[in-house]
């Protein structure tokens, strides 16, 4: 499956306000959504989507479980949910929102892959896992772990999980480019930005 390489991250936009937005970054040429069901913002999102501005196969939805949802059934019952939410037969990426140390992450993970089998789900990941939890759901689903979502930019460089995630063949998926804000302020990035006639956003997605 491929992804697109920018996508908008729905992160604290609130679920009366997202409809519009998503609409408006698809008119714009956005073809990658990313929500999550802690964001509570997933059916402004199916609004969107019911809207069928687009074909449903000429874009990608994300979305990622909740921390404790992760026993099987109680996933199965969330992917459920945010397939009703969403007013979409399919997700096409659905992650495991970050490690959960008191209940593991096996039983979520089985979960996924039967939903990916079922045909509800067309890749399955994980968010902000570090490399010994990574390297656990890599074995535990025979390398079906397509994402990895961590938070990447300029000012943060976590340098082993993206040189593991590389040599396994997994995707990185870099949220918060723009380091909430702090990249606007910073010198070097301002100084390379006018060297190559370019602005400081341009350099950080590059």
């Amino acid at each position: 499956m491929n992804i697109p390489s920018i996508w908008l991250w729905t992160y604290q936009i609130p679920n009366d306000h997202v409809t519009d937005l998503v609409v408006q970054a698809r008119e714009i040429g956005y073809r990658h959504i990313d929500t999550a069901q802690i964001y509570e913002n997933e059916s402004g999102i199916g609004k969107a989507v019911a809207q069928k501005v687009l074909p449903r196969d000429q874009y990608r939805l994300t979305t990622k479980v909740r921390i404790n949802q992760y026993t099987k059934q109680n996933c199965l019952a969330s992917i459920e949910q945010s397939l009703k939410n969403l007013q979409t037969d399919y997700i096409d990426l659905v992650l495991l929102h970050r490690p959960n140390t008191r209940v593991g992450h096996h039983e979520a993970l089985d979960a996924l892959l039967q939903c990916k089998q079922e045909g509800k789900i067309r890749e399955i990941g994980v968010s902000n896992f570090p490399i010994l939890q990574l390297q656990d759901a890599i074995t535990h689903t025979n390398n079906k772990i397509f994402t990895n979502q961590i938070e990447m930019h300029p000012l943060f460089d976590p340098v082993n999980i993206r040189t593991f995630c590389q040599e396994n063949n997994i995707l990185i998926s870099a949220y918060s480019p723009f380091a909430h804000g702090r990249i606007f302020d910073n010198v070097t990035l301002q100084q390379i930005a006018e060297k190559h006639n370019a602005t400081i956003a341009q350099v950080a997605l590059a």
